[in-house]
């Protein structure tokens, strides 16, 4: 059996939080002879991009030269960002159960009621995202005359695409996922860690994400805290 996904509820100030995961994204892609509308094309190109912006990332992980230059890596950089940051409202898409861990000083009660909030309000940016970057794509159109790849197209299509999973995702897990909730001591000592000197602050911060079971959540608090 699949184990559900974990989104965890991290304290990022006094009284806000932020939604988070880890888990993987399925890069198959979904296109067939017989599923070839203009919608699904762009998709199935997404798809492609964000295959290609995790091997990047994985290979300067590792300190292995880019296979790339110049405008097109600085693409993939900007792919591989939008991953970290849409991953969990592009994975709700397709949840209808999840489990949702929040620290322990937040009823579960709220932690729904905090979670949805912050999920609504996650739905009327994507939303607004989709309109802009739908508009840009069509403004560089006129590009495609041009030899070699029209890179603003790829890349606002991208961003069209990526904004529009992100509001079905969003939707999603504001009223189409069955929430089981897990309360969590190490996310309520990670609020108390917040108001730490850096050095303290970062040292906890590691702790508690490896205790979490966690590679990046320090990374992602010290961005958005």
């Amino acid at each position: 059996m699949t184990a559900m996904m974990e989104v965890f509820m991290v304290p990022v100030g006094h009284d806000r939080h932020e939604l988070y995961c880890e888990s993987p994204i399925d890069h198959a892609a979904a296109t067939s002879a017989a599923d070839s509308t203009w919608l699904r094309r762009r998709i199935d190109g997404f798809r492609q991009m964000l295959a290609e912006a995790e091997e990047d990332r994985r290979r300067r992980e590792r300190g292995e030269p880019a296979e790339s230059g110049g405008v097109w890596r600085w693409l993939m950089r900007k792919v591989a960002e939008a991953v970290n940051e849409q991953r969990l409202l592009w994975l709700l898409r397709r949840q209808w159960q999840a489990t949702l861990v929040h620290p322990d000083d937040v009823t579960p009660a709220q932690a729904v009621e905090i979670a949805r909030e912050i999920l609504r309000s996650d739905y009327e940016r994507h939303r607004r995202w989709v309109v802009i970057d739908s508009l840009l794509v069509l403004l560089c159109l006129p590009l495609t005359v041009l030899p070699g790849p029209n890179v603003p197209s790829l890349y606002f299509t991208f961003r069209a695409v990526g904004h529009y999973l992100s509001m079905r995702g969003a939707k999603r897990g504001r009223t189409g996922v069955d929430w089981a909730l897990v309360a969590s001591t190490e996310l309520t000592s990670l609020r108390q860690a917040l108001g730490l000197a850096r050095d303290a602050r970062r040292l906890r911060i590691g702790e508690i994400s490896a205790a979490l079971g966690l590679d990046r959540l320090d990374a992602f608090v010290e961005r958005v805290a």
